[in-house]
């Protein structure tokens, strides 16, 4: 499994409700700011943070998956080349038409001429 995801502002905020309370139990500052609501939102984001953690470790998981099925469809793929490459040809339409890259459609390497003044055994 992957690594789990933190949040330093969930954790300092637990920090200071945790202080918040030592001070007073209900400390209340007015409408939508109390140390109950404070908590209650902290808890909030630890849930989402668990749903990001599962959510996170689901998807690298199905990304293990994609990845070993994908390398079978390369594995078939290159079966499947070399199995048209060996009943048509490698010059042939066949293989063409099914991806293959046809020997007289292949770039020849280019050789450099030497240059004059170049040596030619290399001490």
């Amino acid at each position: 499994m992957g690594k789990q995801r933190t949040s330093t502002i969930v954790n300092e905020a637990e920090a200071r409700a945790s202080a918040l309370r030592s001070i007073e139990s209900q400390l209340d500052f007015g409408p939508n700011l109390s140390v109950r609501i404070y908590i209650e939102t902290i808890n909030q984001a630890r849930v989402k943070l668990g749903n990001l953690n599962d959510i996170a470790a689901r998807l690298e998981v199905e990304r293990d998956a994609f990845r070993e099925a994908e390398a079978k469809v390369q594995e078939l793929s290159s079966r499947i080349l070399k199995a048209v490459h060996a009943r048509f040809g490698a010059d042939s339409d066949e293989y063409k038409m099914a991806g293959g890259t046809t020997r007289s459609e292949r770039k020849r390497p280019v050789r450099r001429a030497k240059e004059e003044g170049e040596a030619t055994d290399k001490a």
